[in-house]
């Protein structure tokens, strides 16, 4: 995805009442370049999305990875997207900085990738207010360790299936 810290560029609000005011808070790298997303109360089956449109590949997996940190108390309903594919987080997004991953099978070529402010139920959706930073998406089924983009996607190549070893904890 381009601008994985700049949400308020070639990001698109697909719904209505999405804003994002850049380099809000410290990121978790120490730098200045965390967004804040605010989605404003939706009642279904209005739904907000901040996303890119992207071309991938029907049927392959892909990973979106991304650090996320409420700006008060907790967030539940918010969904990842990867072209057509939606799912949630499954966990709760606290006011301590986390990396969230999702591993998203597309079923469309071309849609729009991102985020998805979405009722729990029907009628009336919570607002969100969201720290955004590190977003990205790989092919494969793992998130690989964070790579900043700009203007032009960047990769490492597909690892899904490589063995890896976790050394952290262990006396190996």
């Amino acid at each position: 995805m381009l601008q994985s810290e700049a949400l308020n560029t070639t990001w698109t609000d697909f719904g209505t009442g999405t804003t994002v005011t850049p380099n809000a808070t410290t990121a978790p790298d120490g730098t200045l370049t965390a967004d804040l997303v605010s989605f404003s109360t939706q009642v279904a089956p209005s739904q907000q999305v901040l996303a890119q449109t992207l071309t991938l590949t029907i049927g392959v997996p892909h990973t979106i990875s991304f650090y996320a940190k409420a700006v008060t108390g907790t967030i539940t309903n918010l969904v990842v997207r990867i072209n057509g594919a939606e799912v949630s987080l499954g966990q709760t997004i606290t006011t301590t900085w986390q990396r969230f991953s999702k591993v998203i099978t597309p079923v469309t070529a071309t849609d729009d990738s991102g985020f998805k402010n979405r009722p729990a139920v029907s009628g009336s959706g919570a607002a969100i207010d969201v720290y955004i930073w590190g977003v990205q998406i790989e092919t494969g089924d793992i998130a690989t360790d964070y790579i900043a983009t700009t203007s032009a996607a960047v990769s490492v190549g597909p690892v899904a299936n490589v063995p890896r070893l976790d050394y952290l904890g262990s006396s190996c």
